[in-house]
């Protein structure tokens, strides 16, 4: 059951990235490089990009997607990358990645998007 609930996370997320990318011409300077940022990949910058650009527009629902699809990201690179040092033999690595995975999960605001769930 997880896999189809990541096939369809993973769905989502890409059409969420394609309409981003679609609305980058009445972007601000801060949103359009919390877009750039989540294209190359840097998740975490790009979650705080799209929060200073909530800090003054709450209501932007394009902040509002990006923020969230950029904590999910963020979270599931973050433990690819415990499991990956685990399986290489590296578990003080490990530990620490998931370390990283739950304190980013406790700074971000608990909500069903912010946090990355497999049951």
């Amino acid at each position: 059951m997880c896999n189809c609930l990541l096939t369809s996370t993973l769905v989502k997320a890409s059409l969420l990235a394609t309409a981003l990318a679609m609305t980058t011409s009445c972007q601000t300077a801060e949103q359009r490089k919390a877009q750039l940022l989540f294209n190359e990949g840097e998740y975490v910058e790009a979650e705080e990009a799209f929060s200073n650009v909530l800090e003054s527009d709450p209501e932007n629902a394009s902040a509002q997607a990006g923020q969230s699809l950029s904590r999910k990201r963020a979270l599931r690179a973050t433990l690819d990358a415990a499991s990956s040092a685990r399986m290489s033999g590296n578990p003080q690595v490990a530990r620490d990645l998931l370390e990283k995975a739950l304190s980013m999960n406790r700074e971000w605001p608990k909500s069903a998007d912010a946090r990355v769930a497999c049951s």
